[in-house]
């Protein structure tokens, strides 16, 4: 079982604290992990770090559609983009919802999220007592693999005797629920870097399609008064 991820911590800037930090090997890319409020839980930081800054286009939209986002707060005032922002938070909350409790590819153990922390930048995801109980950094090797087989054919054998069940029975049984603690891990971190990649996805996607449906609608207004003689 390969491992994609590199795991370690960064410093936050609330009380001088850690958060939890994976880091993709294939790219770098990293996520920032932490403890819910009541501990129990594992929450991903998903705070948007491409959120609108003046001239600055908001990460994942083309020049175009900036364009048209200038002329539409232009007109519309500051309070456009506040909507807009909000309507594109509320669309990623749901879709996190649905990759949550839905979707048939989702991790078996998982049941759902919530909101936390200052402007809900952090995602609770339900299900992960086990991780955040204990956290395991751990790799599994091939010798895990291949002792690990060799255990699960000696308990199939019918020529075991009891008494060599039973002096391999802790061994195997850590083994186990290490490998299922690796998998768990494994799985939760994909979805928590899948839940990162849809704020860009939410951007590119429905920010883009909601402004240019707002810009045409600008546009024909625009038009219609041009032919009633109003501009």
């Amino acid at each position: 079982m390969y491992t994609k991820y590199d795991f370690g911590t960064a410093r936050n800037s609330y009380f001088q604290g850690h958060d939890g930090l994976i880091e993709r090997k294939e790219d770098g890319a990293t996520v920032r992990i932490r403890f819910s409020e009541n501990r129990k839980l594992l929450a991903v930081n998903v705070k948007d770090d491409g959120y609108y800054h003046g001239a600055n286009p908001p990460g994942g939209i083309g020049s175009v559609t900036h364009i048209k986002l200038l002329e539409l707060i232009e007109t519309r005032g500051e309070q456009y983009f506040e909507w807009l922002y909000a309507r594109c938070q509320e669309e990623w909350w749901n879709e996190a919802r649905w990759l949550t409790e839905e979707d048939d590819q989702r991790p078996s153990w998982t049941d759902g999220i919530w909101q936390e922390g200052r402007m809900g930048g952090w995602c609770v995801i339900k299900g992960t007592e086990p991780l955040a109980d204990n956290f395991t950094t751990e790799q599994w090797t091939e010798q895990d693999e291949e002792r690990v087989k060799f255990l699960d054919q000696m308990y199939d054998d019918p020529d075991t005797s009891a008494d060599e069940r039973e002096a391999v029975v802790h061994e195997h049984v850590d083994l186990c629920e290490k490998r299922d603690m690796i998998e768990m891990r494994e799985e939760f971190c994909d979805l928590a870097f899948q839940l990162v990649a849809n704020i860009d996805g939410v951007r590119k996607g429905y920010m883009t399609e909601q402004i240019d449906d707002d810009y045409e609608d600008l546009r024909a207004k625009r038009e219609a008064a041009i032919v009633r003689g109003e501009e």
